[in-house]
């Protein structure tokens, strides 16, 4: 897998000096607390205007699970100021769920 290869821009691994904000994060929004054995990642997409999903990843012997944990749609865990203007936004918008194909 690329992307735990660290082959793409703003896919790495979150620093221990997030690990605190993204476990209280977790706690509050999905009720329940992260394994510490996951590791933390900060992945974005391409043209994604500073989104990045916060997610665990777990490697078991050959076996690697995804677990995203919440969207940063306002860059917040690693502000940049390319990203400042969205700060003025963050009370603004909500996300809402992808609506249900129609099958």
């Amino acid at each position: 897998m690329e992307i735990l290869q660290c082959k793409y821009q703003h896919c790495h691994v979150i620093g221990d000096d997030k690990t605190n904000l993204i476990t209280r994060i977790v706690k509050k929004i999905n009720k329940f607390d992260l394994d510490p054995e996951i590791t933390l990642w900060e992945i974005a997409a391409n043209n994604s205007g500073g989104v990045r999903v916060i997610c665990g990843i777990d490697k078991v012997g050959d076996h690697i699970y995804f677990y995203p944990l919440f969207i940063d749609i306002h860059h917040q865990i690693y502000p940049n100021n390319r990203f400042r203007g969205n700060y003025s936004k963050i009370c603004k918008y909500n996300i809402y769920d992808v609506k249900k194909p129609n099958y």
